[in-house]
């Protein structure tokens, strides 16, 4: 039976409507049927409602168990990753993947149980800059080969315009099978930023970006979703 994944950049809840609705991302989870959604740029910094605890609200309101990956954590602050799980999440830990001047940026990875099957998953928010990405990637292949035999999917934002880099090709040696399609900007969507990588486990069942009207106002990035079946 196929597991469904879905990544979805958030925009703090801030859709290109101008409209703040933490509501409207939560009806948008409940309908994508997911198994595992991994969030980004949740919470509140600079956009969104100030003491809003988003991460909480989608624990009360989404159906799911969530995972909080806080790369901003403190009084003017609360933002980061989010990885929703319909089980109760097994183990978790953080991937500090910040850069020195650069913007906070990190990876919450969690090991769930999906119908019997132990799977590890990694949701990621890369920098702007490819010499940023290029270590933050080598950071997360790190992580993977303490224990390279277990089933992986590695999923999220990695702000890559390129089909292929030399670091996204060191990181599908780990993980070959690769979803990607076109979620930014929603207006006009060229660049394929949201992915989903998994590997050598899991076979593509289907894939779409989530495009509907909803989804074009919700956020500035589309949902991408992969069903993917253990081999």
């Amino acid at each position: 039976m196929a597991i469904a994944f879905v990544t979805y950049n958030i925009h703090s809840c801030l859709g290109v409507d101008q409209q703040w609705l933490p509501s409207r991302i939560a009806s948008l989870i409940h309908g994508f049927r997911a198994d595992v959604v991994a969030l980004q740029e949740v919470g509140w910094h600079l956009r969104g409602r100030k003491f809003f605890d988003q991460f909480q609200y989608f624990a009360e309101h989404s159906g799911f168990h969530v995972t909080e990956g806080p790369v901003k954590q403190r009084v003017d602050a609360h933002f980061g990753n989010a990885t929703l799980t319909r089980a109760p999440p097994l183990a978790s830990r953080l991937i500090d993947l910040t850069m020195s001047n650069h913007t906070p940026r990190g990876a919450v990875e969690v090991d769930v149980d999906v119908r019997g099957e132990r799977i590890r998953v990694v949701n990621l928010h890369l920098g702007l800059t490819p010499w940023e990405r290029r270590v933050q990637i080598h950071r997360v292949i790190e992580e993977l080969e303490s224990d390279p035999d277990m089933p992986t999917v590695v999923m999220g934002d990695f702000n890559h315009w390129r089909p292929a880099s030399d670091s996204m090709d060191k990181l599908s040696r780990l993980l070959p099978l690769v979803v990607q399609g076109e979620t930014w900007p929603t207006r006009m969507p060229i660049a394929p930023f949201d992915r989903i990588c998994a590997s050598p486990h899991f076979r593509l069942v289907d894939q779409k970006v989530i495009r509907n009207e909803e989804t074009r106002q919700a956020s500035d990035h589309y949902p991408l979703m992969a069903r993917l079946a253990l081999v």
